[in-house]
């Protein structure tokens, strides 16, 4: 369990606008915000996250994306049994 920091509403945002901003799921959000490294905070006693855990988290994703190489094509098969 984390505790919720209090910072200014214009330093969070909340789950959905951070779903939207990171290109992934509100349950993402939820997840990494409860058990993850993004801070947790409130606005109007709404679950939101901090702006520059977010920033870290997508700075950090994208590096880690740059370093893998590239996957190579791949044949699917898909069969029809009707």
């Amino acid at each position: 369990m984390k505790l919720v920091h209090s910072v200014l509403p214009d330093e969070s945002l909340l789950i959905a606008d951070a779903a939207k901003e990171a290109k992934r799921s509100i349950t993402w959000v939820r997840t990494y915000r409860n058990h993850g490294p993004l801070v947790p905070s409130e606005i109007n006693g709404q679950p939101a996250v901090t702006r520059d855990s977010l920033m870290a988290l997508k700075q950090r994703m994208a590096q880690r994306a740059s370093k893998l190489k590239p996957q190579q094509p791949r044949i699917r098969l898909a069969v029809d049994n009707t």
